[in-house]
């Protein structure tokens, strides 16, 4: 909740090929050729992927992000590694942040493949570790810390050459919430516990003196034959 009122949404971007196929989003890809070309060729007409197709204009991996980026209703086909890689290391400030929405898909699945000897023995360990780095999130880590150290070295380029790249901007329009907008909200928290806790007191003090009250008139009635 908090994030909505601090950053909220602009406008709905597409989540997925069909809905950008109909959407009026202008269309940028970053790799051009092979597997992939040949996927949305073979694709039947009418499809969201023929329709793409039709659409998308080949660009860089950089200057695809920055279009989407510095363009109303643009977007970017690129994979995973190489959207990262712009976002957190070419375009992003000193926290690798962008104005870019990162939507990923699950619409292109080509698989990885590692091709080795059939008897190979080292395949098993190879395995193991690989099993181990995924789920003890050391690849995550690795890519995080490698990701900050080419970040540093941008922006100690930058600083040589008095240039700049970052192109995050702080969303303009809209007021920022921060503590001092909740004070109010904590303020009526904290009234509503201390009223809370002062009924609990008088129902308390109410039940102990009943109580005591019981016993006095018991006590009398107790030494009576």
């Amino acid at each position: 909740m908090f994030d909505i009122f601090v950053t909220p949404p602009r406008e709905k971007a597409p989540t997925n090929f069909r809905e950008l196929a109909d959407s009026d989003f202008d269309i940028h890809m970053t790799y051009y050729g092979g597997a992939i070309t040949e996927y949305f060729r073979n694709s039947a007409n009418g499809t969201s992927n023929r329709k793409i197709l039709e659409k998308w204009k080949p660009q860089s991996i950089l200057g695809c992000h920055v279009i989407a980026l510095k363009t109303t209703k643009s977007a970017c086909i690129s994979w995973d590694g190489a959207t990262e890689l712009a976002i957190n290391v070419q375009l992003g400030d000193k926290h690798g942040r962008t104005n870019l929405v990162m939507k990923p898909s699950n619409d292109l699945e080509f698989h990885l493949s590692i091709a080795m000897e059939k008897r190979w023995f080292f395949k098993e360990n190879f395995n193991r570790l690989v099993s181990s780095l995924v789920e003890c999130g050391f690849l995550d880590y690795w890519k995080y810390t490698t990701f900050t150290e080419l970040r540093s070295e941008r922006f100690e380029k930058e600083k040589l050459n008095h240039t700049s790249t970052s192109t995050f901007v702080e969303p303009g329009g809209t007021t920022r919430l921060n503590l001092k907008h909740l004070t109010g909200a904590f303020v009526v928290y904290q009234g509503g516990l201390a009223l809370a806790f002062a009924i609990f007191l008088g129902d308390m003090y109410s039940k102990l003196f009943h109580v005591f009250k019981n016993r006095l008139l018991k006590v009398p009635s107790e030494k009576n034959p």
